[in-house]
């Protein structure tokens, strides 16, 4: 992952702070072989790519051998891998650290394999659930992409459908 000299102070803000509270990190072998993530979102109820104007609320995430990085507008965070597994053929679970959530767990449940699309289940310390729906970046090409075209000045944000992640998740 590339980062500008703001993402990089944010990434080394969030290393200091595992530093600090003397978590180690251990390089290990992701467990998921796709290690970029982005979002989808739902339009008409299909699934789209989503090239934002403003990218400060676009989420993405990505994993190297050591820590699982959150991209959000505040940029990049590094997480702590505490525990990473395979629960079964296309669900992964990592546990993770943060600056901002001590224990904190994100499944991966891969809904459609071919194309490279997941629902990302948050659980946070407080136990609350978040859910993303996400698509692998190698995949990107396998669904259409909506841009919002902002060259000379920002635009409003487009609006997507929330999609129903028990039906996704077959609850």
């Amino acid at each position: 992952m590339n980062f500008g000299e703001f993402d990089a102070e944010s990434y080394l803000m969030s290393l200091s702070y595992l530093k600090e509270e003397n978590r180690i990190l251990k390089k290990n072998t992701p467990v998921i072989s796709e290690t970029h993530w982005i979002p989808l979102v739902q339009y008409n109820k299909k699934l789209f790519a989503y090239y934002p104007c403003d990218f400060y609320s676009f989420y993405k995430v990505s994993i190297n051998d050591s820590t699982f990085i959150e991209c959000t507008g505040e940029g990049p965070i590094a997480n702590q891998i505490l525990n990473q597994k395979k629960r079964k053929k296309n669900t992964f679970e990592f546990d993770l650290c943060s600056m901002y959530d001590p224990i904190k767990s994100v499944i991966f449940h891969i809904i459609n394999p071919k194309k490279g699309i997941a629902v990302f289940e948050t659980i946070s310390s407080n136990k609350e659930r978040y859910y993303s729906l996400m698509i692998a970046a190698s995949k990107i090409n396998r669904v259409p992409i909506i841009v919002n075209l902002c060259n000379f000045q920002k635009q409003r944000e487009l609006d997507f459908e929330e999609p129903d992640f028990n039906k996704l998740l077959n609850h």
